[in-house]
């Protein structure tokens, strides 16, 4: 299990749920490439991927060597997911509902039920039909989010902004 093959499964979930795209692959195998003293074929052609589809870069993300580790990669993904629900609530708690349904964050039961909960909670809460407010599940799905992240932080392997 290595923090590279982690890495690049979470970059590939991304990819399949639309939540980012070839160029932050290309960014992040870039930066990678770097670090590497011997990089695999697979982070070459990723880095390289700029105009690829989405799904064809996931491919080629899920060749890099070794076996993903289930927790590392919730926890990456749980790290994007917090930084997209800043950008987009609606889109973000849809993305996460999907994720949960798909068995995707399965390694983070805590963060998978929040999931399920807070997407159709947003919906009951606008139509009136509970008390919470949507600020108040935001807030719990956020909460969510930076437990199950941990000290990980969205992209991955690279410097800070």
């Amino acid at each position: 299990m290595s923090e590279l093959r982690d890495e690049a499964e979470a970059f590939a979930r991304a990819l399949e749920y639309g939540l980012c795209d070839p160029a932050e692959v290309v960014a992040w195998a870039d930066a990678r490439l770097l670090r590497e003293d011997r990089p695999p074929l697979a982070l070459c052609e990723a880095s390289l991927a700029r105009d690829s589809h989405p799904l064809d870069v996931a491919g080629v993300l899920r060749r890099c060597p070794g076996t993903p580790d289930g927790p590392e990669t919730a926890k990456l993904l749980a790290a994007l997911l917090k930084e997209r629900l800043r950008i987009d609530v609606d889109r973000t708690m849809y993305e996460a509902y999907l994720m949960a349904n798909d068995g995707a964050l399965r390694d983070a039961p805590g963060l998978e039920r929040v999931a399920w909960w807070t997407r159709e909670a947003l919906a009951l809460s606008d139509d009136g039909y509970i008390e919470e407010t949507r600020d108040e599940i935001v807030r719990v799905m956020s909460e969510a989010l930076h437990e199950a992240a941990g000290d990980v932080a969205w992209p991955p392997g690279l410097p800070s902004a």
